[in-house]
């Protein structure tokens, strides 16, 4: 800080000590220091999955300081010992100056610091209300002289248990500080997907009961499946199918330049209705779905943030008998079954989740501006620009003036998030 010009005024009295205790006076004085230069330096660490701050060196170098006196006949006495007297008030500003400053950073900034809101609910419909996004920095950042990165976790975790899965993020690679079209930059890979998934996954809510009106081609009906299965309709004839379909194990989530591609393993089995009403296993398929995955960023619901979303689309399944208990079973001749299961009933249960979108973190005051995302390979790149706005964060205001700008944009600072997973 260079420039800095500080104005102020004081109460001050004096007296002999001895007695009479004359002289004696009081009064007021005008102080200015102008000319004022300030350097600090602070180190980033990191404490709990948060930053935190520590001052590394503070100086103060206080050029011009004047005191004018006022309210006593004997100002003139004062106006004797100005020199000294600024001497030592300039002493103390050097002295106090340093403690001030440490003492604001390590009490106030860190303690703003230490209380961001890093867990983030996920707006998703029952029985996917479960989870919330959980990001925290897991490393010091690296900070040159053109961006600083940071190294992110980014889980979805288990609102009732929040920790973190038993999966391995990926290493992301390096910046490239010759990308400076935008003002925040971050590399995502599909460690934080794999996290929601594991969540859902280990709650047992990704399987789902397709009920026999809703199973397509007519195949509600055991009658349907003479050819496919000829034993199902001797067993129960002219009964109702009911399917049920079950996620099974993590899906790979393979992300190359303009694609994302997922392969997900399921079972699909086949039950009918016994003359009791209660369905029982027929037989199983093991089918692995391959599906395609398009991310956008899209507002969030209180559109002062974003998240990221998605969307699915089914190529195919391979297919492969699990089990049976009605004999043979021609599994090429339910391919037709499983695609249209997939396009007509499962892709649309699993877009309305990924529709409520992943919440990215932001900071106080921030507001983020003309955000992009963009397909690499192994991750996926969200770049935006971003104003901020002091007056909007009530731990900041107390140091504001009475009138600040409505907002201050990034003055050319470049900050650069590594997310790996958003390890990410």
């Amino acid at each position: 800080m260079s420039s800095i010009s500080v104005a102020c005024n004081a109460n001050w009295n004096f007296k002999l000590k001895i007695w009479p205790h004359v002289p004696s006076g009081s009064g007021s004085v005008d102080i200015s220091v102008s000319s004022t230069s300030a350097a600090l330096t602070v180190g980033l660490n990191v404490s709990n999955l948060h930053p935190q701050m520590s001052v590394q060196s503070v100086s103060l170098n206080v050029g011009n300081i004047d005191m004018s006196f006022h309210g006593s006949l004997l100002d003139w006495i004062l106006d004797l010992f100005k020199g000294m007297i600024e001497n030592a008030v300039k002493s103390n500003l050097d002295s106090v100056f340093g403690s001030a400053v440490s003492d604001f950073i390590t009490t106030d900034v860190n303690s703003v610091l230490m209380n961001l809101d890093l867990d983030i609910p996920i707006n998703a419909p029952a029985p996917y209300n479960i989870s919330e996004a959980r990001f925290g920095i897991v490393s010091i950042p690296t900070i040159s002289s053109t961006f600083v990165g940071i190294s992110l976790q980014g889980d979805v975790v288990p609102l009732a248990n929040p920790v973190n899965p038993p999966i391995t993020p990926p290493n992301l690679p390096p910046f490239s500080p010759s990308d400076g079209s935008i003002y925040i930059s971050a590399a995502i890979s599909p460690y934080t997907l794999v996290s929601a998934l594991y969540t859902y996954l280990v709650a047992n809510t990704l399987t789902w009961t397709i009920n026999s009106q809703s199973i397509p081609l007519g195949f509600n009906n055991t009658g349907a499946y003479t050819l496919v299965a000829p034993g199902f309709p001797s067993q129960y004839p002219n009964a109702a199918v009911q399917l049920n379909v079950a996620i099974t194990a993590l899906p790979t989530i393979t992300m190359t330049t303009g694609s994302i591609a997922t392969v997900v393993p399921m079972t699909f089995i086949f039950e009918a209705q016994a003359p009791n009403s209660t369905f029982v296993n027929a037989f199983g398929l093991n089918a692995s779905a391959s599906l395609s995955l398009s991310l956008g960023v899209s507002p969030s619901n209180n559109g002062t943030s974003y998240v990221i979303t998605g969307s699915l689309g089914y190529l195919d399944a391979d297919l492969g008998l699990a089990f049976t208990n009605v004999g043979t079973v021609n599994v090429p001749l339910l391919q037709a079954l499983v695609n249209i299961t997939f396009s007509a009933v499962l892709v649309p249960i699993f877009d309305e989740l990924l529709a409520h979108g992943l919440p990215l973190p932001q900071a106080p005051g921030m507001t983020l501006t003309s955000p992009t995302l963009v397909t690499g390979n192994g991750y996926v790149t969200f770049g935006c620009n971003f104003t901020f706005d002091p007056t909007l964060v009530p731990e900041y205001a107390q140091y504001l003036p009475a009138v600040v700008p409505s907002s201050e944009s990034h003055n050319g600072i470049t900050t650069k998030l590594n997310l790996r997973g958003i390890h990410a």
